[in-house]
C-alpha cells in the first residue's frame, strides 16, 4: 500500500512527517527518494548526502528506528543476504538521483515473526530529514519520495520488531587508537 506516491515537496530543507496507519501490522517499509540535479556537474557529493535521518518514532519519542542513510542501506544489504539496494546516483548534469532501499522490522523481508504493530501505540510517524543543496548540486522544489507500506494479509501474533538505531557515533581525531564501548544492557542485541 502506497503512503506517499510520487510526492514533490516545494519546499527544499524540511522534516517529512508520514503516519503510519493505526491498527497495521507493518513487516517493512520501502522507501524511495530522488532530486533532479542542477545543470553543472556534481563531482563531490550524491544525492545520499543531502539526507540527514530517516527515522521511525513511537507515540512522538520512542525510537524504533532512526540511522543515517548509508546505515539504513548496511541495513537492507545485510537482511537481502548481501544483495544491493537499487539505488541510482549519477554525476552528470540535470540527472536525476535516487536513494531506494527497505526498512525493515523484521529479521529479513517479510518476516512472520517479527514486524511493527502499530496498534501498540497512539501514533507512529516516519520522518525523513533532508536538505537539498540548491547553491550548487540540485534543482529547486525538485525532491521526490515514494512510501510503500507491506502488511500481513491477516492478522499475526508477532513476538515484537526489530530495532535499529545509533547508540553512539563519534569521530577519531588521533590517526591510530582502541576505542572501547560498553554495549547497552537493556534490549538484546
Amino acid at each position: 500500500e502506497y503512503l506517499k506516491k510520487n510526492v514533490t515537496e516545494t519546499n527544499n530543507d524540511q522534516t517529512l512527517y508520514i503516519d503510519l496507519p493505526k491498527n497495521e501490522q507493518i513487516t517493512q517499509l520501502d522507501i524511495e527518494l530522488s532530486a533532479q540535479g542542477a545543470a553543472n556537474a556534481r563531482t563531490t557529493t550524491t544525492f545520499i548526502d543531502q539526507i540527514d535521518t530517516i527515522e521511525v518514532l513511537a507515540d512522538g519519542s520512542k525510537v524504533i528506528g532512526s540511522l543515517e542513510p548509508e546505515i539504513w542501506l548496511y541495513q537492507h544489504f545485510l537482511a537481502n543476504n548481501g544483495i544491493y539496494a537499487p539505488c541510482g546516483f549519477n554525476n552528470g548534469p540535470s540527472a536525476r538521483d535516487m536513494l531506494e532501499f527497505s526498512i525493515y522490522f523484521g529479521r529479513f523481508p517479510f518476516d512472520e515473526q517479527y514486524m511493527l504493530d502499530t496498534s501498540l501505540y497512539n501514533n507512529v510517524q516516519l520522518r525523513i530529514k533532508y536538505t537539498l543543496d540548491i547553491v550548487t548540486n540540485f534543482t529547486t522544489q525538485t525532491f521526490r519520495s515514494n512510501i510503500v507500506m507491506w502488511r500481513p494479509l491477516t492478522k499475526l501474533s508477532p513476538v515484537g520488531f526489530i530495532r535499529n538505531r545509533v547508540v553512539k557515533k563519534e569521530t577519531s581525531g588521533t590517526a591510530v587508537e582502541t576505542i572501547y564501548h560498553d554495549l547497552p544492557m537493556t534490549y538484546p542485541l
